[in-house]
């Protein structure tokens, strides 16, 4: 699976580096094209930082080509510049087509974006200095929104919580957990069978599991994980033998539309290292069969991989146990 990611990473970073605008009279300059809609956005899925995301696990990963390279670090330092220049007066961020001036969306960016500067900042490499300078200074604009502003559906109670955790983590705000206690105070919105209430399986239920397992860690609440542990269990019976999941009763825009478990990675890759459940591991190697590269920048698995070592070991022992199964 790790190398499988960074193959499918490697690839992401050309790709992304064809569509970066380089033309400095371009109000887009910096950053890369949304190949859906021809605009480049500072958003969390098609935008820039997702991009930023494979780019920066790209240069600090050995095994990777890019490795140091020191002209994907210079195109990295202007896809910083463009998502600072992209970022609204009020800390907030637009995706390009809905939802303008979004805390949840500007939260959505914070956890990906933090993860990957707790990423960089841990190299012993100075030319590191300029990127992390900049996108420093995004996090820091976003904490008034996060500690003020709302969210309008269930999950992104969740992701506020996650985006509000790891602001406190980089910038020690006690006033960010209080605000993260605010949202967790209104209680989990699952049922006792593992289904939360969007009943959204192809995007919004693997939404809620990874930022409750961000916010847990991070604001040392274990029992967040419960019901993350619950949806995941009931996942297992909502799998086609295809690897598709049953979309058909969602409460978003998923309903009836064809979505992989490829979202459900790091939840079920995570928990079965933290649980040593086998049935975890399985639905996570089930999972990263779909993962055509690491993700969007909120949820981009080599990146998680990278922080956490032990994500990478647990996959190679399993593979080392099957093998030995096999040969058995």
């Amino acid at each position: 699976m790790y190398k499988q990611l960074v193959d499918s990473n490697d690839r992401a970073v050309e790709e992304g580096l064809a569509r970066q605008v380089l033309d400095p009279e371009s109000r887009y300059y910096g950053g890369t094209i949304d190949p859906f809609t021809g605009v480049a956005w500072v958003n969390h899925t098609t935008g820039t930082p997702t991009e930023m995301c494979y780019w920066g696990a790209a240069l600090v990963n050995p095994d990777s080509k890019y490795y140091h390279d020191e002209q994907l670090l210079g195109r990295l330092e202007l896809a910083a510049e463009f998502v600072l220049r992209g970022q609204h007066a009020d800390g907030t961020i637009s995706p390009g087509w809905t939802n303008f001036h979004s805390p949840p969306d500007t939260a959505f960016v914070i956890v990906g974006y933090a993860q990957l500067y707790q990423l960089l900042s841990r190299q012993d490499w100075a030319p590191l200095a300029p990127v992390l300078g900049r996108m420093r200074l995004f996090l820091e604009r976003t904490i008034p929104a996060m500690l003020t502003g709302g969210g309008h559906t269930p999950n992104h109670r969740w992701v506020i919580s996650a985006a509000l955790a790891y602001l406190h983590e980089l910038f020690g705000l006690p006033e960010a957990v209080l605000r993260a206690e605010q949202w967790l105070a209104e209680g989990m919105d699952i049922t006792p069978d593992g289904e939360w209430t969007e009943r959204s399986n192809g995007i919004y239920s693997a939404v809620s599991d990874i930022m409750l397992i961000h916010t847990a860690r991070l604001l040392n609440r274990p029992q967040l994980l419960e019901p993350v542990r619950l949806n995941l269990r009931m996942m297992v019976y909502l799998v086609h033998p295809s690897g598709e999941v049953v979309t058909d009763y969602s409460g978003r825009q998923d309903l009836g539309h064809v979505h992989d478990l490829s979202p459900y990675y790091l939840p079920y890759a995570i928990l079965a290292r933290l649980d040593n459940d086998p049935v975890f591991a399985g639905m996570a190697e089930w999972a990263g069969r779909s993962l055509s590269n690491p993700g969007f920048c909120s949820v981009n698995a080599l990146v998680r991989m990278l922080l956490e070592p032990e994500l990478q070991q647990r996959q190679r022992r399993r593979l080392s146990s099957l093998s030995g199964t096999r040969q058995s």
